[in-house]
């Protein structure tokens, strides 16, 4: 017996008064809507479990489902994330490489407060300091 997928129990009502429990299968399986299912109850590790057959008939329509598909696209997945992952750790080096190379020299200290521009030694203008002749 292998996983199949893990789903929540809905409740679907008739009526008002009537709800039952549903749960779905995957999409994959949707060549079993309409077939005849035989469930039974039983317990898996003190766990409520519950044992599902299907007519003979439908072993043809289930021959056809690909059961490696799941396996395959986590396979994709897993080569794709790690490319990322050594991407990232490439890109982690070359940061690493340009802060040292941006680094200052030791015994540099910066200054406490940024240079503003030249505030205390621009020539006054002819406007504000004219000579006034006697």
């Amino acid at each position: 017996m292998r996983f199949l997928c893990r789903k929540k129990i809905s409740i679907h009502s008739a009526t008002p008064s009537y709800f039952y429990p549903v749960v779905r299968l995957p999409r994959e399986l949707a060549a079993l809507a309409g077939k005849t299912a035989h469930i039974y109850q039983t317990e898996n590790d003190e766990n409520l479990a519950f044992f599902i057959t299907v007519d003979k008939s439908v072993d043809k329509i289930c021959a056809n489902l690909d059961h490696n598909e799941v396996d395959n696209h986590l396979s994709a997945i897993e080569s794709q994330i790690t490319e990322l992952k050594s991407l990232i750790l490439e890109n982690e080096k070359l940061l690493q490489n340009i802060s040292k190379k941006e680094a200052p020299e030791s015994g540099f200290e910066p200054e406490s407060e940024p240079r503003q521009g030249l505030t205390g030694t621009s020539r006054p203008s002819a406007t504000q300091h004219r000579c006034v002749s006697p």
